[in-house]
Formats: C-alpha cells, structure tokens, sequence
C-alpha cells in the first residue's frame, strides 16, 4: 500500500479473477470488487469485470518520476562543546539539510525521517555547502 496525501492506495492481485485491483482507503483491493462493498475500484487490466457503482474505471495508466536523491557528504567539519555543537557539510549536490537533537539518556533512535524533520533545525544546501549550529543544550 502506498501513502499518498492523506489517502492509502492499496494494490493487491485478486486470486479470484487474476488481476491487479487498486482501491482507495479501503480495507482490501479484492474485496472492493464485491457489488456490496462501498469502496470505489479501479481494475486497469479488465474490461469485463465491473462492480456496478463501485467500478470507477477499467483502463489506466501510471506513471512516476523517480525522487532525486540525497546528495553525497563530500566532507565534515564538526564542532562541538558541553552544551553546543556546529556541523559544515561539502556535498555533491543541493537542498535542504535537517539536523536532530535527541537526549542520549532516553535512549531514543530517530526511526523516521518526521522525527528529525519535526525538529525543525535546517539549512539549505547552496553551492553545495550547508552549515547548522545548536547551542544551550542540555549535558
């Protein structure tokens, strides 16, 4: 399933009929198919199976464009003190640079990209080089 502003995009193939189902916020692709179910369906590769007011289109296309990654660090420069540090990154490439703090007493391992991103320190990435600084942290 695929997150996508708000709405989670399943796709599954249905045993029943062999195909790829797509649906929208529903609990299963293949049970939408069902005449009963409520959740709208798209099946791309049927033109015969229909699902009457559920069936909102039998033919489709999808396309995507591959994310740009993130640059490469080229080089650090790191300094730090009691209750400070500062981070200078070279890299390959532009954007923004997050950076997180998080109490080592807590034992806390950013599992996702949100928990540094939410901490709201960042810096864009110009000519290559970017440059954070942290201070009044808490030994």
């Amino acid at each position: 399933s695929i997150y996508c502003d708000g709405f989670n995009w399943k796709i599954r193939t249905c045993t029943t009929y062999s195909i790829p189902t797509m649906c929208v916020s529903c609990p299963d692709p293949c049970a939408a198919l069902l005449p009963s179910n409520e959740y709208a369906s798209i099946t791309p590769c049927s033109p015969t199976i229909t699902t009457g007011r559920n069936s909102i289109i039998s033919v489709a296309t999808i396309s995507f464009v591959e994310l740009q990654h993130a640059p490469d660090i080229i080089s650090s420069t790191i300094l730090t003190s009691k209750s400070a540090f500062s981070i200078k990154l070279t890299l390959s490439g532009n954007g923004v640079l997050y950076c997180a703090v998080f109490q080592s007493s807590m034992n806390v391992v950013p599992t996702s990209q949100s928990m540094v991103i939410l901490q709201n320190h960042a810096s864009s990435i110009q000519n290559n080089i970017s440059s954070i600084s942290l201070s009044n942290l808490v030994p």
